[in-house]
């Protein structure tokens, strides 16, 4: 994946984008693991050219760990327990009608097919799915693995 990473995202190869596309994604770090802020970090890093909606989720008297902006707005609880859903289901909600292709994606996903946004949306339209899984298979990587 290291090499992937290099290969690409650092020399300037970046996912195609498609007008009507957009990401959603939600970033809650309730322990302050260094581990989720590094994985966002990098998530982000491959998708913030494309259209994209973050939102983070502050807990308690925890502080915010990601730069609001107009693609990243926070919400506030006070509540360990909040769910993923709703806070995506948030986002969706205030979306702009341009959109009509919604890729909910967790914050710690980095595809290795740069395609993947345009080749999603012609499924969705050529072949009239609503739901699509964009990616063949998935590899999990332990703590500190690249």
């Amino acid at each position: 994946m290291l090499d992937f990473l290099k290969n690409n995202f650092l020399f300037g190869n970046k996912y195609k984008t498609h007008s009507e596309a957009v990401i959603v994604s939600c970033f809650f770090n309730p322990q302050n693991s260094p581990y989720r802020l590094s994985a966002f970090n990098t998530f982000y890093d491959s998708i913030k050219h494309l259209n994209h909606r973050i939102i983070e989720c502050v807990i308690g008297d925890s502080k915010p760990q990601l730069p609001e902006n107009v693609n990243i707005k926070r919400v506030y609880t006070k509540n360990l327990l909040w769910h993923k859903e709703a806070l995506l289901n948030n986002i969706i909600a205030e979306l702009p009608s341009q959109f009509k292709y919604i890729f909910w994606v967790d914050a710690d996903v980095i595809f290795t097919n740069l395609d993947w946004v345009t080749e999603g949306v012609y499924q969705m339209k050529s072949a009239g799915k609503q739901i699509i899984q964009p990616f063949e298979f998935c590899v999990h990587l332990d703590q500190d693995e690249l």
